[in-house]
């Protein structure tokens, strides 16, 4: 694996010189600039979990010396979250990750900073900064699962009766300790199609749900337990486009 050496915990810490409000004292409004940052995930980076993928993103931020807002009170974190976390084991093209900062900073300043403490295998691709304080909702999201020849093949001969059902029910699991759930993933499937021994996936999102990948490949009776690490996220619209992101930088400044 490419993923850097762990580095000490106090790394990922506030500067220690950063006053802290007594227990129970009101905490004065702090005013934070967002940035969005997008970047890869390949290789066996693959196989990291979404908070494993977080901490890895926090620690580059952290030695780029990006200005990053740190929750308040006595476990102290950085202000950063996935926009989509993908599933463990599947690549990534377009991870988006949402990194609060308590001053604001250039794109390009932040990018130049960034890219060189990011592990090889995740690049990044872009920085938007300012960016806008507004939710970023997914709306579609691209995938492709690489086929042997025989999967291809039975994988092409099932997706025409799979389309043309009006309900796929299938049995959901949303954790430990908590009972499956029976769930329709029909509406979320917008085309299924075979390319040169490649299953192209397109999915749609309502209100925050979809279907999985991993779930349309069992109804192609393909056990997904087999393809799971073939599984490679392309794209995702979402419902702000990149332009949209950016914020007016004299509108901050006039505050």
């Amino acid at each position: 694996m490419t993923i850097d050496a762990p580095q000490p915990d106090s790394a990922a810490l506030p500067p220690a010189a950063e006053p802290r409000a007594a227990p129970g004292a009101a905490q004065p409004p702090r005013r934070v600039f967002r940035a969005v940052v997008e970047f890869a995930v390949q290789g066996d980076l693959r196989y990291l979990s979404h908070h494993e993928e977080l901490r890895v993103l926090q620690r580059a931020l952290t030695r780029a010396g990006w200005p990053v807002a740190y929750s308040q009170g006595f476990n102290p974190r950085p202000q950063a979250a996935l926009a989509l976390p993908r599933n463990l084991g599947t690549s990534s093209d377009c991870e988006v990750a949402l990194v609060d900062m308590l001053e604001p900073r250039g794109a390009a300043e932040l990018e130049a900073a960034l890219r060189p403490q990011l592990p090889t295998d995740m690049p990044l691709r872009s920085v938007i900064a300012p960016a806008v304080r507004r939710a970023l909702l997914p709306e579609r999201a691209d995938y492709t699962v690489s086929l042997d020849a025989p999967s291809a093949a039975i994988a092409a001969a099932n997706i025409p009766a799979l389309l043309a059902e009006r309900r796929l029910m299938i049995r959901r699991d949303y954790g430990p300790e908590k009972p499956s759930r029976p769930a329709d993933i029909r509406p979320y499937i917008e085309s299924l199609r075979i390319e040169d021994a490649t299953l192209h996936i397109e999915l749609s999102f309502e209100q925050q749900r979809s279907a999985r990948p991993s779930e349309i490949l069992n109804l192609l009776k393909l056990p997904a337990g087999e393809f799971d690490h073939w599984i490679h996220r392309r794209r995702i619209t979402w419902n702000i486009s990149a332009g949209a992101l950016w914020a007016d930088p004299h509108a901050i400044e006039r505050g």
